[in-house]
């Protein structure tokens, strides 16, 4: 499945991950590659964010120019953030 396929819209913020770290991925989904891990604390300043697979994603364009994408909390079926696993700023 192309990333293209999954609709993400602009947002410039920053998400710090709270207190479990979260993976970063290829693809916004679980089954997507693992490419980096953020630390609780640790910051990220993505400049898009999607729903996919039951969950609110945020990308951003890593140091190797490749778009990467971090699942930031569960979904409910209309799409609403039930949790959030850090802080958004």
């Amino acid at each position: 499945m192309a990333n293209h396929e999954v609709p993400f819209f602009p947002e410039d913020a920053t998400f710090t991950v709270g207190d479990s770290p979260i993976n970063v991925r290829r693809y916004p989904d679980l089954t997507g590659e693992i490419v980096a891990t953020y630390q609780p604390g640790e910051k990220v300043h993505y400049d898009s964010k999607g729903t996919n697979a039951g969950f609110r994603w945020i990308s951003y364009v890593g140091e190797s120019g490749n778009r990467n994408y971090m699942a930031i909390g569960p979904v409910d079926e209309a799409g609403n953030r039930t949790d959030l696993w850090g802080m958004l700023e």
